[in-house]
């Protein structure tokens, strides 16, 4: 089984920033978060977990794993770190708007050919997280572990174009809510993952 997970509430998120690449920490409500997905996954045995290499999104493991009390191996990969927002990392999305225009904001945010000055587009952001999943976390699936991977809205958004084979437009436009947890099975035959709408029990 796979588990892919948001990141709780940054302090980016809290204040409607570009956090990018920068390392934003959690607020207390994205501890919390974490904490409640934690006590939602409490049932799944888990094998081994995967998150990027930002605080927030391994502070949110973390948490999550302690509610279980054990400990499994987790890799940190920089391939899986939010996109890069390059001239608008750390700016408040209504200054960028007001610096940028509403259009070249929007372009930015959804295009796979442009991306901000300094920046990924999402097609970069695409191939990297489809070569951190192929490389490290897919042989794990293949064994039959049960995967944990924790990151960022714009990771995520590539991980899930690439496992559910899902259109470009419509990925480029999901919004994936904090510590909420997306679950697949993996069928090792078909080679193909199936999305659940429940967090089966694994004991």
């Amino acid at each position: 089984m796979l588990v892919l997970l948001r990141h709780g509430e940054s302090e980016g998120n809290m204040n409607h920033r570009f956090s990018g690449t920068n390392d934003e920490l959690l607020t207390a409500n994205g501890r919390v978060q974490a904490l409640e997905a934690g006590f939602a996954l409490k049932s799944v045995r888990f094998d081994i977990g995967f998150t990027s290499n930002l605080s927030r999104a391994k502070d949110t493991l973390d948490i999550i794993l302690s509610v279980r009390g054990c400990k499994i191996p987790i890799t940190i990969l920089d391939k899986l770190n939010e996109r890069n927002y390059g001239v608008l990392q750390g700016m408040l999305h209504k200054d960028a708007i007001e610096k940028f225009g509403r259009e070249n904001i929007a372009l930015w945010k959804n295009s796979y050919i442009t991306g901000p000055e300094n920046g990924e587009n999402l097609t970069d952001v695409y191939n990297r997280t489809t070569s951190a999943f192929n490389e490290n976390i897919l042989p794990k699936l293949i064994l039959s572990h049960n995967v944990i991977v924790v990151c960022h809205n714009g990771s995520l958004r590539a991980l899930i174009r690439n496992i559910e084979n899902a259109d470009p437009d419509y990925v480029a436009k999901l919004s994936i809510k904090n510590c909420m947890p997306i679950t697949y099975e993996f069928d090792c035959l078909k080679n193909k993952f199936v999305r659940l709408e429940d967090i089966p029990k694994v004991t």
